[in-house]
């Protein structure tokens, strides 16, 4: 025998979104927290979603995902 224990292995991963009216418009997946959270500042920070921002509501965050 040895080897698996029939256990299936997890990663942690996380996702970072911004949202745009509530629909999640642009979404990474990271390997770790400070990549994700590099990635949503650069979106929220760029020029399309601070346009974007005078006439609809964007949302932003991060989402931890077992893969």
């Amino acid at each position: 025998m040895g080897g698996n224990s029939g256990q299936p292995t997890h990663t942690t991963k996380y996702l970072g979104w911004v949202s745009v009216d509530g629909v999640r418009k642009y979404t990474k997946m990271c390997d770790t927290v400070a990549e994700a959270q590099s990635y949503v500042d650069s979106i929220v920070n760029s020029a399309e979603v601070i346009n974007l921002g005078f006439d609809h509501s964007i949302g932003y965050g991060l989402d931890t995902v077992e893969v």
